[in-house]
């Protein structure tokens, strides 16, 4: 070593900071983050559930414009399984145990109800909007919030539609709140 080498000799030190997912954090559960999602000037950190979760959102809420562009049309490899919508929670399986489930059987996850949607899934505390989104599509429906209904289905190889869609009220939001107190 030289003896320039000597006197510059430096250490590099690895920060790394450990990111958990905005999602997770809002149940007060803490994940890794291992997706960005940015709109705007507004960044989210996610873990992959919520990632894949967002994206299937989003991919859902802009469908129409995709297909009037000649965009929405599954292409070749492209996935063209039929989907279907899970909302609440099942009893017995962890959500992403839940999903897995589902698409070992073919199904692709949706986020939203549309017209294309084959089957609902719900559990205990569906989201009230999938709920009216179902109605309005006269998507059929599997009622997996008893327990073992979903386990079933699991054994069977077969998710068929069996129940009606509960009544839930509806959701008050951060905005509705934010108007209450204005």
């Amino acid at each position: 070593m030289g003896s320039h080498e000597k006197g510059c000799l430096k250490v590099a030190r690895k920060v790394i900071e450990k990111v958990m997912c905005d999602a997770c954090a809002e149940s007060e559960t803490e994940t890794d983050a291992t997706v960005v999602l940015s709109i705007g000037e507004d960044a989210y950190d996610l873990c992959g559930p919520h990632g894949d979760k967002f994206r299937e959102y989003f991919r859902d809420l802009f469908k129409k414009a995709q297909q009037s562009r000649g965009e929405g049309r599954p292409a070749a490899g492209e996935d063209a399984r039929p989907s279907v919508v899970i909302t609440g929670n099942i009893p017995g399986y962890p959500a992403s145990v839940a999903r897995e489930a589902v698409e070992r059987q073919g199904y692709r996850i949706a986020g939203h109800v549309d017209a294309d949607t084959k089957l609902i899934i719900f559990g205990e505390r569906p989201a009230p909007h999938k709920i009216k989104e179902a109605k309005e599509h006269g998507t059929p429906v599997l009622d997996a919030s008893k327990p073992k209904v979903f386990a079933r289905c699991v054994s069977a190889g077969e998710f068929t539609p069996s129940g009606t869609l509960p009544k839930v009220s509806s959701k008050i939001t951060a905005a509705d709140v934010r108007s209450l107190s204005a």
